[in-house]
């Protein structure tokens, strides 16, 4: 008797052992990949902690980074090396035990960083960026990396102020949110502002002011509005400031306007 249960469990087991390899297999978690190539960016009040995973359950994607686990909704990136090898990149949210696509979007790099996979996490939760190579064969192509902030990658002027090119290596801002401005300087309290057409399509504008103290930017109360009742163009972003001093507008993926 003891014999025949032998027999007829091994096969079983094999099996179930064959099955378990290709699960495995099809999503293996590689956070030292080529492809994501940095790592996670989120705002300094958002507390991240890392997740081993060893796999994911979703047979077409590749999963290429370790999790995230976030205690709050934020604008959450990851760098994204495999844009320039031909590989398309999305995070997602795991729920129940299963991976659930988030929208994301791909951010072009400024000064020395890389291409970024960010996405407007709506709930706290494990995230991970996963990735599947374009069939089509065409590779992203990386632009030239500039290390200034000048009049010729930035459409728009402010209202007031005298404007300058800001030195990315001198002024630097966290990565997980995009300049949108040139610099601008005031030698009093004013109202200013600056052209925000990127508003209307789901991105929440910051105007910041540089601290040279503790080499930061720090956040200003800001509103986005049309600049004409008439024609309804175009959207600007704006703060009151309280000091003299340097001041840049920024950007991330927010909630999509009504």
């Amino acid at each position: 008797m003891k014999k025949r249960i032998i027999t007829i469990t091994f096969p079983f087991a094999l099996a179930l052992c064959v099955v378990l390899a290709f699960v495995l297999k099809t999503v293996s978690a590689n956070p030292g990949s080529i492809l994501a190539g940095g790592t996670w960016h989120y705002p300094s009040e958002v507390k991240g902690e890392e997740v081993i995973l060893k796999y994911a359950n979703v047979k077409w994607l590749q999963l290429i980074t370790h999790g995230i686990k976030i205690d709050q909704p934020a604008y959450l990136c990851h760098d994204f090396k495999g844009a320039t090898l031909g590989w398309e990149g999305e995070i997602r949210r795991l729920r129940r035990g299963k991976w659930i696509a988030v929208e994301s979007t791909l951010i072009p790099p400024v000064g020395d960083e890389m291409y970024q996979v960010c996405v407007n996490a709506p709930v706290a939760g494990t995230y991970a960026l996963f990735g599947y190579y374009n069939a089509s064969g065409e590779v992203s192509q990386t632009p030239e990396a500039f290390t200034t902030i000048s009049g010729n990658s930035i459409d728009g002027n402010w209202n007031t102020g005298t404007e300058f090119d800001i030195d990315l290596k001198a002024m630097p801002a966290e990565t997980w949110i995009r300049f949108f401005s040139r610099g601008v300087e005031i030698e009093y309290p004013t109202l200013i502002c600056f052209p925000f057409n990127n508003g209307l399509h789901g991105w929440a504008a910051e105007i910041r002011m540089w601290n040279p103290d503790t080499h930061q930017w720090s956040k200003l109360k800001t509103t986005t509005s049309f600049l004409t009742e008439t024609d309804g163009s175009p959207y600007q972003a704006c703060a009151e400031t309280y000091f003299a001093g340097k001041y840049a507008l920024f950007g991330y993926l927010g909630v999509q306007p009504e």
